[in-house]
């Protein structure tokens, strides 16, 4: 099978994101990571990375941004050509394994919110699509050509030099540049410093816990009034000693032991446990900070996040579903220009139907509580009603004429056809007899 497969050319690459972490005795295995953070470096997408790991909120917000963005269908005026393109969008062949326009869409997606710029290739075999594949942003870069333009490079296999690509088969996503510079930021750029805080003060309740759950102790032995050889007193010592570390080998296991031993006459031994009397500060406060900034960031609302418990009964109001919605539908037009439609345009040229018109329909978002939006609109449908009773009876007492009543429904936004009007009319006056009727009863 003739195709060309560019990232496998040249991609023998392994990324900063595949490196083991060792852990730091006197803190947690994400320090070292953290503390090579440059707030302007080019070498931190390993970090966002790791990041994800360590803070489960951040990974549920890009989940959630995922999500969101949802799915589309492509719309060509033709039910039969939509019908073949559907079938494409199921199918195509994704990387290895994978299949279909959403697995596509979901792993460029992800590395464009966590590392701030996806890479994939299309891969055609002779005029037909073959496979879409995807790979780590590590591998890419942006060469300065002589003109002063960029253009998209791939790393050789010894990892350092950059080399340029045939860009007409490149999706580059990025949904978020600064200074008219190409290279995408991540969702996650600016968390680095607040997320070495949060970290800490997590790092800061498990030793605690450590203590007071496996502590550390500190025996003490006195010598009797017939024992003066501080050699026999340090034996007594080193068997309790050893003992006591047997003794806790066993409960770690859950197994129960007992710890025994002699002393001369009016000796003493004396066991303490070292720790275990510290207090440690409430952070509640400071660690709720933190999260909300972290919230902030992502641009979700804490119940989209899973953390909807520390505000209580927490509820999505209109400014908020409106801004999230508005930054889905950027999110989803980016995603059109650079992902759908370079791929469906070379799928209807291989089609024979280049330059066909089409629309990307996206499924309608909301973020709104269910039962508020029916009360919502239960009251905008109760309030127009009311309006139209007013505009018939006014024109039934001859205070507004029929062309004026209708100048008065285009004012309200409702557009009153002839037939329209003559059912509308109708029920106005069935609502007359019968509350008439009813008035006569009582």
């Amino acid at each position: 099978m003739a195709f060309k497969n560019i990232f496998r050319n040249f991609v023998n690459v392994k990324s900063a994101g595949d490196s083991v972490i060792l852990q730091n005795k006197s803190g947690t295995i994400f320090d070292d990571a953290l503390n090579e953070y440059s707030p302007f470096g080019k070498n931190n997408i390993a970090i966002y990375r790791m990041l994800r790991e360590a803070i489960p909120v951040l990974g549920a917000a890009v989940n959630r941004i995922r999500t969101l963005i949802g799915e589309y269908e492509i719309d060509t005026g033709n039910d039969s050509l939509n019908e073949i393109v559907k079938s494409f969008n199921n199918e195509v062949k994704v990387n290895d394994f994978d299949k279909g326009m959403d697995t596509y869409l979901s792993e460029t997606i992800d590395s464009a919110l966590v590392t701030g710029m996806s890479f994939s290739e299309i891969v055609m075999n002779r005029f037909d699509i073959y496979s879409l594949n995807t790979a780590q942003t590590e591998r890419f870069g942006f060469i300065k050509n002589s003109d002063g333009t960029k253009s998209i490079g791939i790393k050789s296999k010894t990892g350092f030099q950059l080399r340029p690509l045939d860009n007409y088969l490149i999706n580059y996503l990025a949904f978020e540049k600064w200074d008219g510079n190409p290279e995408g930021k991540s969702l996650f750029t600016g968390l680095p410093f607040l997320s070495q805080i949060f970290i800490r003060m997590q790092k800061s309740w498990d030793n605690f816990v450590w203590r007071v759950g496996d502590p550390s102790f500190m025996i003490y032995v006195k010598g009797g009034e017939s024992q003066t050889d501080a050699k026999k007193v340090n034996a007594i010592a080193d068997s309790i000693a050893g003992q006591m570390k047997q003794l806790w080998m066993k409960r770690r296991m859950g197994m129960v032991s007992d710890v025994h031993g002699g002393v001369p006459y009016k000796g003493e031994v004396v066991i303490k446990a070292i720790g275990v009397d510290g207090t440690l500060p409430d952070i509640e406060v400071p660690l709720n900070s933190i999260i909300e900034q972290i919230v902030s960031k992502t641009g979700l609302t804490p119940p989209l996040l899973g953390i909807g418990q520390m505000h209580g009964n927490y509820q999505v109001t209109k400014d908020q579903n409106d801004m999230i919605v508005s930054d889905t539908r950027t999110r989803r037009k980016r995603i059109e220009n650079t992902l759908i439609k370079p791929i469906t345009d070379k799928l209807l040229l291989s089609l024979n139907r280049p330059g066909i018109k089409y629309t990307v329909d996206w499924k309608a978002i909301n973020l709104m509580d269910e039962k508020s939006e029916a009360l919502a609109r239960l009251s905008n449908a109760k309030a127009e009603t009311a309006e139209i009773q007013n505009v018939f009876m006014l024109v039934d007492r001859g205070v507004l004429s029929e062309s004026e009543a209708k100048e008065k429904f285009e004012l309200l936004g409702i557009k009153m056809h002839s037939e329209y009007w003559q059912r509308m009319q109708k029920d106005y006056y069935a609502k007359q007899i019968q509350d008439s009727i009813i008035s006569e009863l009582d």
